[in-house]
């Protein structure tokens, strides 16, 4: 029987794409604020515990992030406190696999409040006590996000884009779904226990 997976953020961009890909071979649950065109359950971040009740997901996939804080989202609530909802519901529910989208640069002591936030929610997966897997890609660039759609656009017309000097590391959409992937079809105690031995 497949794994049911549960996708938080699922109306995001990186999240898209996943939902796109693992439709093929998973059943998903998908969590979001908005409403969505797809033929599966859909739960609102504020049932997320009726989520959990009603559809029993063996893993959890969160996409949760925002680049910026708003009057009604800060980072410490949408990127700690949530995911420390999330992870309680897990290990409630006996979520066997959690997988944790962060970012390039999270660390403890970052000099960003995104960075900080984001490294409070990955010790709250790494503490969770589930086999679990944290991915940090750099920029994500892929169809349906900003920058790359455009810079797509920018390229009929000028043969040179000039960017700020600065260190990224951008990474394609496709290379962070394939390895959502093989995190779903990995064993991650195993992966994670064999870590700890060296």
């Amino acid at each position: 029987m497949s794994k049911r997976v549960l996708i938080t953020g699922a109306s995001g961009f990186i999240a898209g794409h996943i939902v796109r890909e693992l439709s093929k071979e998973y059943p998903l649950i998908l969590v979001s604020r908005k409403e969505l065109a797809y033929p599966f359950p859909v739960y609102h971040p504020s049932d997320l515990r009726r989520a959990f009740e009603v559809e029993r997901p063996d893993v959890v996939i969160n996409t949760v992030g925002i680049l910026k804080e708003t009057k009604g989202t800060t980072y410490g609530e949408a990127h700690v406190e949530f995911t420390g909802s999330l992870v309680e519901l897990a290990k409630e529910f006996g979520v066997r696999k959690f997988i944790q989208i962060s970012a390039l640069g999270t660390r403890k002591g970052a000099p960003s409040i995104y960075h900080r936030t984001k490294w409070e929610a990955e010790e709250l997966v790494r503490s969770s006590g589930i086999p679990y897997l944290i991915l940090r890609p750099s920029i994500v660039l892929g169809k349906g996000q900003k920058l790359y759609d455009d810079l797509k656009r920018l390229s009929r017309f000028l043969p040179v884009i000039f960017a700020p000097r600065m260190k990224v590391q951008p990474v394609r959409v496709e290379r962070v779904v394939e390895a959502v992937k093989e995190g779903l079809s990995v064993n991650l105690a195993e992966l994670l226990s064999s870590a700890e031995r060296g």
